[in-house]
């Protein structure tokens, strides 16, 4: 991708690690209604939080992809080519609330094949 190249539309408007305020004493009541609005959906067990940044572009017509390595515990995010991808090997796992497509804007993904993370240790045969 070239620097011409825009920021994927999931991506954009998120402020560099460098710039995000770390977590502190004045989040505990906020996270504290999350805490509460999971619970009562029976969700507590399923989604959680995360601090969102950006480390890199992330450019269109790219995605974020976990890859997971079992057996070095390793967990690998990066960019991959959106259509070097199967929408049917993917399973969404972040996504930003502060836009209005929401929902439909996840910011990235794990790697699956037949409901298993993909990787070294279980990779499609």
């Amino acid at each position: 991708m070239t620097a011409a190249t825009p920021i994927a539309t999931e991506h954009a408007g998120l402020l560099d690690i460098d710039e995000v305020k770390p977590l502190s004493p004045e989040d505990a009541k906020c996270f504290a209604e999350l805490k509460g609005v999971l619970e009562r959906h029976g969700a507590l067990q399923r989604f959680g939080v995360t601090l969102l940044h950006n480390h890199f572009p992330v450019y269109e017509g790219e995605l974020l992809v976990e890859e997971c390595d079992e057996a070095s515990r390793t967990l690998t995010l990066k960019p991959m080519k959106r259509n070097e991808l199967s929408e049917g090997t993917l399973m969404q796992t972040n996504w930003r609330l502060d836009t209005d497509a929401s929902v439909q804007g996840c910011t990235a993904y794990c790697l699956m094949d037949g409901g298993r993370h993909v990787g070294p240790k279980h990779a499609a045969t």
